[in-house]
């Protein structure tokens, strides 16, 4: 399946039967698979990075941050990396962190998804977030190097 876009509004995912309509291009037709609002936004920190060697030159770097994001008070968590050889300028991602809100709870999120080099020492992240609560959301965000810093949005997909 492919998504056709990330954009506020309808998106269609490709490869999925829809309701009552077809596409001649495509056999199994568009489906309506949600909108998505930008919710809010995050700023996290980076406060330690752990490298891994795997098999074949394959490696992961996790980077753990701390800040805050609308909605979720304080945030602690653990981005990786995982790149398939050295070097590589795109791969996957993975998320896991707990927030800690004002009035004394916490939510717990976990999220995988991708990363691709957007810059001189900086990637943009992007990826599907599920939290404790059942919320999903979307995040998208660069991390830099320079400040050591994870920023970026989170938008709602219902």
């Amino acid at each position: 399946m492919r998504l056709s876009g990330f954009r506020t509004g309808v998106t269609s995912v490709r490869g999925v039967p829809s309701a009552g309509r077809r596409n001649p291009g495509n056999i199994m037709g568009d489906a309506a698979v949600g909108t998505i609002k930008q919710v809010g936004e995050f700023y996290f920190t980076s406060t330690s990075v752990t490298f891994a060697e795997a098999a074949g030159g394959a490696g992961a770097a996790d980077i753990n941050f701390e800040g805050t994001a609308t909605g979720f008070g304080t945030v602690l968590g653990t981005l990786t990396f995982f790149d398939d050889a050295p070097g590589a300028k795109t791969g996957r991602t993975r998320w896991v962190g707990n927030a800690y809100l004002e009035n004394g709870e916490s939510v717990q999120g976990s999220s995988e998804g991708f990363f691709e080099e957007c810059g001189k020492h900086k990637w943009r992240v992007r990826g599907a977030l599920r939290t404790s609560t059942g919320a999903v959301l979307l995040s998208d965000g660069v991390v830099s190097l320079d400040g050591r810093t994870y920023k970026g949005t989170l938008s709602e997909w219902t």
